[in-house]
């Protein structure tokens, strides 16, 4: 039995992207086993900080790519890069703030005015 160098290629993408998803949602799984402990829905944090570390990953590379140029003093190799990296940083700040703001306000409107939780109260 062979395998066809098209059907190759196609599991060793598979096998990438697989692993930079794996890469992109470690980091949400980890602080969402903090944040499961103090807000309902925690699990979102996951998706959010994945999705964070994808855009700010995609903005670095919009931004540094076209200026990188062969031949270029390191000093300005290292500003592109700190430059990159502020816009990388900006990116996933607004994206997992607005995603943290949204966990906190669901965690509010499941609690009553007193500071009881809706679930802690039966009907």
């Amino acid at each position: 039995m062979s395998i066809a160098p098209e059907q190759l290629q196609l599991d060793r993408r598979h096998r990438a992207d697989s692993g930079i998803i794996g890469v992109l949602m470690s980091l949400g799984t980890a602080q969402w086993l903090v944040l499961r402990n103090h807000l309902p829905h925690a699990q979102r944090w996951i998706w959010a900080n994945a999705f964070a570390w994808g855009a700010g990953l995609l903005v670095f590379t919009a931004v540094t790519t076209p200026l990188w140029q062969p031949g270029q003093p390191p000093e300005v190799i290292a500003l592109i890069g700190a430059l990159g990296g502020l816009l990388t940083a900006a990116t996933m700040a607004a994206v997992t703030g607005a995603a943290l703001t949204r966990l906190v306000r669901d965690r509010g409107a499941q609690e009553r005015p007193w500071g009881v939780p809706a679930k802690a109260v039966r009907s």
